[in-house]
């Protein structure tokens, strides 16, 4: 499906909230259980998933368990009693989840969703970068593109790997064209907002 899909992963979804996906431009597809959920949604996309799972807090710690090991760009909002949800036996699990309490706050809800949208983009355009530095990288345009990412200028990159500034003018050319950059500002931009991760790629040859 694609982005702009609101997931429901519930059993028995508030009927606020149901009201107010109704409303809303959605497209909506329903789950009631997290082994189905996880099987059959289009966890590639920056979707959103909303979750009611009526104090399960184990269903929801497993499912976004599951979307963390398949490096999924889709968000999570968990609407759940706050009792619920952050009792002392959970509370250092669950700290950190998107919550929206119960009975649920509409502004809230919105603005959780919105975030979820973005945040699902801004992953799915991490996820699409770290496999062109792991896998379309070499190892020595992974070193300049790190450098780059410092804001050192050519000179500064070619004094330090002891390259000349053509040669590395060179592999910052082969680095925009992997990367779909037309001019140099664009390419700093995207390292800056995508920093190279310091890992190995697949084909170590310069």
């Amino acid at each position: 499906m694609p982005p702009n899909t609101v997931y429901i992963l519930s059993e028995n979804l508030d009927r606020t909230v149901q009201k107010w996906l109704d409303t809303k431009g959605f497209t909506t597809e329903y789950f009631s259980q997290v082994d189905d959920f996880i099987a059959q949604a289009d966890l590639t996309q920056p979707n959103c998933v909303l979750m009611q799972l009526n104090g399960s807090v184990q269903h929801y710690a497993k499912a976004i368990r599951q979307l963390t090991v398949q490096h999924s760009p889709m968000q999570a909002v968990i609407i759940e009693s706050h009792d619920t949800l952050f009792s002392e036996q959970y509370s250092s699990t669950c700290s950190s989840l998107p919550f929206i309490d119960l009975p649920p706050d509409l502004i809230a809800l919105e603005t959780a969703v919105t975030r979820a949208f973005q945040h699902g983009a801004e992953k799915q355009q991490m996820n699409a970068m770290a496999r062109i530095y792991c896998h379309e990288f070499t190892a020595r345009e992974l070193e300049i593109a790190q450098q780059l990412a410092k804001k050192k200028t050519i000179a500064d990159i070619a004094q330090y790997l002891f390259l000349s500034p053509t040669t590395v003018e060179k592999y910052v050319c082969r680095i925009k064209e992997k990367t779909a950059c037309q001019t140099i500002d664009a390419l700093l931009a995207l390292l800056v907002d995508y920093p190279p991760e310091s890992v190995m790629p697949r084909e170590t040859h310069l």
